[in-house]
């Protein structure tokens, strides 16, 4: 599969996603593939501010560890300073 297809699709799917599923896809692009596109990382966080409520602390940290790792990943600041 081609970056340009995965984009797409990432994209379509990632608003569809619970707040337990988004934690794990982040996790699974910043370690395994190290997929770093702009869009992505913009739905990541998209998703994840509309259910942050609802994250234990666990998740948290783990969703502020995948969007740091492998600089840039395009999230705004504010977003990781909120995670933190």
């Amino acid at each position: 599969m081609q970056e340009e297809e995965l984009e797409s699709r990432l994209i379509d799917i990632i608003p569809n996603l619970n707040h337990d599923q988004v934690v794990d896809l982040a996790l699974y692009l910043a370690f395994e593939p190290k997929f770093n596109s702009k869009p992505v990382w913009k739905a990541i966080e998209a998703n994840a501010l509309e259910g942050l409520h609802l994250f234990t602390l666990k998740q948290v940290c783990q969703l502020q560890w995948a969007t740091t790792q492998l600089k840039p990943k395009r999230t705004v600041g504010r977003f990781n300073t909120m995670l933190m």
